[in-house]
């Protein structure tokens, strides 16, 4: 994927939990640097504390921005906690009702690990 394709990662609402969890990511410029920023901010929280803020977040985010959540989460490596905090919800139930907006929020890093780019007309 593109650089192109990581800066609208990161302008999208996804990118938006990363500062509800209390994260910048506005220097970030590719899928490495978002990792590497996350993993920093999460080491320096503490792992413990970084789940609890996490699992504070899902408490109180509506169905679609759960997903939004785990797309930052399984980005983290963290997609045991992502799983483990919507055990109750299936994917395609959340997916169905998002807009095209965090559609594509979700698919660019679903994107990404596939080695292929896309562009969401509406």
């Amino acid at each position: 994927m593109t650089k192109d394709d990581f800066i609208r990662f990161r302008e999208s609402r996804a990118a938006e939990m990363t500062s509800r969890l209390g994260a910048d990511i506005s220097e970030c410029e590719t899928w490495s640097d978002f990792q590497d920023t996350m993993l920093a901010f999460r080491d320096e929280l503490g792992s413990s504390e970084f789940v609890e803020r996490a699992t504070h977040l899902h408490g109180v985010l509506s169905s679609t921005e759960i997903v939004l959540l785990q797309i930052v989460l399984h980005e983290m490596d963290y997609a045991w906690l992502a799983d483990e905090l919507s055990k109750e919800r299936t994917f395609w139930g959340v997916v169905s009702a998002l807009d095209a907006e965090q559609l594509e929020a979700l698919l660019l890093p679903l994107m990404r690990r596939c080695g292929y780019s896309i562009r969401l007309s509406v």
